[in-house]
């Protein structure tokens, strides 16, 4: 943590938790990615989907998450979530943009992250909670056999436009 950096305060919806409830959250106006860490997270008994309110000041541990939480108040045990409008993307503000962008073709998460204009990790994050819940395909791709993470992601709106064209056999 940066010691000469006085906190802001900012509203995030958390995305993502790990099984030791540390906990990843955007910021709902700029999409810059918040990590909370597992004792904050525990004692406002956050989960996914909660509207979150933060102290951050930046993450000087982790350059690929912008923000680290050093207060959290969590939103959304002291107001009614708001009904969030049906739709077949998923509820979040970016996930028509990243169905939009994928209506294309099948993109990396690099190409979806410019897209968006936001950072790598931010994206991802998007990513994998809209494939988590079945709203787009992943396919993941390893240089050697012996990688035990993927080298990239690719990303696309159904699995079967990550698959080559059969040839006809005639």
């Amino acid at each position: 943590m940066n010691a000469y950096s006085s906190p802001s305060k900012m509203t995030v919806q958390v995305i993502n938790q790990l099984e030791s409830r540390s906990t990843f959250a955007l910021n709902t106006d700029t999409g810059e990615q918040v990590f909370i860490g597992s004792r904050i997270a525990k004692m406002q008994d956050l989960r996914e989907g909660d509207t979150v309110e933060v102290m951050v000041v930046p993450n000087d541990r982790n350059p690929a998450v912008a923000w680290y939480a050093i207060y959290a108040r969590n939103l959304s045990e002291i107001t009614p979530p708001k009904p969030k409008p049906e739709t077949e993307t998923g509820g979040s503000e970016f996930s028509e943009v990243v169905r939009e962008f994928l209506n294309d073709g099948p993109a990396s998460t690099r190409q979806v992250a410019d897209h968006l204009g936001m950072e790598a990790s931010a994206a991802s994050s998007i990513l994998t909670c809209m494939h988590r819940y079945g709203f787009i395909a992943r396919c993941g791709v390893r240089r050697r056999g012996d990688q035990k993470s993927d080298s990239y992601v690719i990303w696309a709106n159904d699995a079967a436009e990550l698959l080559p064209e059969e040839e006809e056999h005639v």
